[in-house]
C-alpha cells in the first residue's frame, strides 16, 4: 500500500532532501551571480549537477539494480554532505571560483543520480506494480518535491544568503543527513533486494559494459520508452534554455531584487502542487499519452506569455501554468516507466532515461545564455517552437498510451 510505513519512510526521506534542494537551487544562481555576470557561465554552473547524468548516469542504472536501492540511497547523502560542507567552507574562506563551484555541482550531481534512480526503482518495490498504486505513490512524491524544491525551499534559501552565503550551502547538508538518518530502518525491507547477481573479480568491467548494453537494447527496442525518453529530453532542452536564467530575468526583466528572485520559485510550486494532484484523474479520463501531450501544449504558451510580459502578474500566471505543466508530465512519464519496465532492468531503464534526459538540461542551459545574449525573450519564444514541434512528431506513438493498460 502506497500508505505503508516503508512508503511513508521514502517519503519522508525525500521531503527533506528535497527541502536542501530547494535551499541550494535559490542559493547556486545567486552564488553564481556573485562570480561572474555572463549569463552562460551562470546558466552552466546552474547545469553543472546535470552533467553527471550524461557521463555516468548508465553507471549508477547498474549499481542500482545489482546493489541494495536503500543503502545506495544512503551512501548517496553521505557523500553529498561531504562535498556540500567543503563547497561551504570554500565560500566562507573566500577560495570558490567558477571552476570548482562546476565542480561541486558535478559531484552532488553524481550523488544525485544515485539517489534519485535508486529512489525510482524502490518505489514498486514497496507499492507493488499496480499502475494507480505508482501514480499515487508517484503523485505524492512529486508534490514532496514541489512544495519543498519550488515553495519552501527556495525562500529559505535566499534568506540564509543573505545572512551568509555559506549558510544556505550548510542547510543543504543538513537536509541530506537527515534523509540518510530516515533511510536506515529501510535497510532490512524489500527495497533491499537485488535484481542482478553482481560479477566478481575480473568480470565485473566486463559484467558492467554487458549489464549497460542490455538496458540500453531494452529501452532502444520499446517504442513507447524510446518515445517518451527523447521526448522529455527535448521538453528539458526547452525548459533548461529559460529556467537556468531565471536569476536574470527576475532582474533584467521585472527589476527584481534577490528577494524577488526567491519569491519567483512560489508560482511554480503552486502550479507544481496542482499538476501533481491532477495528474492521476485526468490520465484515468483522458489517457496518459493524451495529458502529456497536452502538457506540452500549453507548456509552449506559457513560455510565449513569459517572452514577451514585462510586469509581475502575468509572469506569474504563466509560472503557475509551467509548474503545473511540468509537474503533471513528470507524475504520468514516470508512472508509465514504472509500469511496464520489468524490475529486473528498472534501474538500468531509469538510468539510461535520466542520463538522456537531464543530460540534454545542460545543452538547454547553455543554449539559452548565448540566446539570451541576443535577447532575453529569445529562449523562451525558442522554447515554445520547440515544445509544439515535439507534440507533434510524437503524437502518434505517445497519444494511445494508458495507465490501466500498462503492465510489464
Amino acid at each position: 500500500m502506497t500508505t505503508g510505513r516503508p512508503f511513508r519512510r521514502l517519503l519522508a526521506a525525500t521531503t527533506v532532501s528535497t527541502l536542501g534542494d530547494g535551499i541550494y537551487a535559490a542559493a547556486l544562481p545567486l552564488i553564481a551571480a556573485s562570480l561572474t555576470a555572463d549569463p552562460a557561465v551562470i546558466g552552466l554552473i546552474v547545469a553543472s549537477p546535470y552533467l553527471a547524468w550524461a557521463t555516468l548516469g548508465l553507471v549508477s542504472g547498474v549499481l542500482v539494480d545489482r546493489c541494495p536501492r536503500v543503502l545506495l540511497m544512503v551512501v548517496a547523502d553521505v557523500g553529498r554532505v561531504v562535498v556540500v560542507l567543503a563547497t561551504a567552507a570554500l565560500l566562507a574562506t573566500g577560495l570558490l571560483t567558477v571552476p570548482l563551484l562546476v565542480v561541486m555541482g558535478f559531484l552532488l550531481g553524481l550523488g544525485q543520480t544515485v539517489f534519485d534512480t535508486s529512489s525510482q526503482a524502490a518505489v514498486p518495490d514497496l507499492v507493488g506494480s499496480d499502475p494507480v498504486a505508482l501514480g499515487t505513490a508517484n503523485s505524492r512524491i512529486s508534490i514532496a518535491q514541489t512544495v519543498n524544491t519550488e515553495f519552501l525551499g527556495p525562500p529559505l534559501g535566499v534568506a540564509l544568503f543573505t545572512l551568509a552565503a555559506a549558510a544556505a550551502v550548510l542547510g543543504n547538508a543538513v537536509s541530506f543527513v537527515l534523509s540518510a538518518v530516515l533511510l536506515a530502518p529501510l535497510l532490512r525491507g524489500p527495497a533491499q533486494r537485488t535484481a542482478v547477481a553482481a560479477p566478481q573479480g575480473r568480470d565485473i568491467a566486463r559484467g558492467i559494459g554487458a549489464d549497460i548494453l542490455s538496458g540500453l537494447r531494452f529501452l532502444v527496442r520499446h517504442r513507447l520508452l524510446l518515445t517518451l525518453t527523447l521526448t522529455t529530453a527535448l521538453v528539458n532542452v526547452a525548459f533548461a534554455s529559460v529556467e537556468t536564467l531565471r536569476v536574470v530575468y527576475a532582474e533584467a526583466r521585472l527589476g527584481l531584487g534577490a528577494v524577488g528572485f526567491g519569491l519567483l520559485f512560489a508560482p511554480l510550486a503552486v502550479g507544481g502542487l496542482l499538476g501533481a494532484v491532477l495528474a492521476p484523474p485526468v490520465a484515468r479520463r483522458l489517457g496518459a499519452g493524451r495529458a502529456l501531450l497536452a502538457t506540452l501544449v500549453v507548456l509552449a504558451g506559457a513560455l510565449v506569455v513569459l517572452a514577451f510580459a514585462s510586469s509581475v502578474p502575468p509572469v506569474i500566471g504563466a509560472m503557475v501554468v509551467a509548474g503545473a505543466c511540468i509537474a503533471a508530465y513528470n507524475v504520468l512519464g514516470q508512472t508509465l516507466r514504472q509500469a511496464i519496465t520489468p524490475p529486473e532492468v528498472l534501474g538500468r531503464v531509469v538510468a539510461a532515461f535520466r542520463m538522456v534526459a537531464l543530460g540534454a538540461v545542460p545543452v538547454g542551459a547553455v543554449l539559452g545564455g548565448f540566446a539570451a545574449r541576443i535577447d532575453l525573450s529569445v529562449p523562451y519564444a525558442a522554447g515554445a517552437v520547440l515544445l509544439v514541434a515535439t507534440a507533434a512528431v510524437v503524437a502518434p506513438v505517445v497519444r494511445r498510451a494508458n495507465l490501466t493498460a500498462a503492465r510489464p
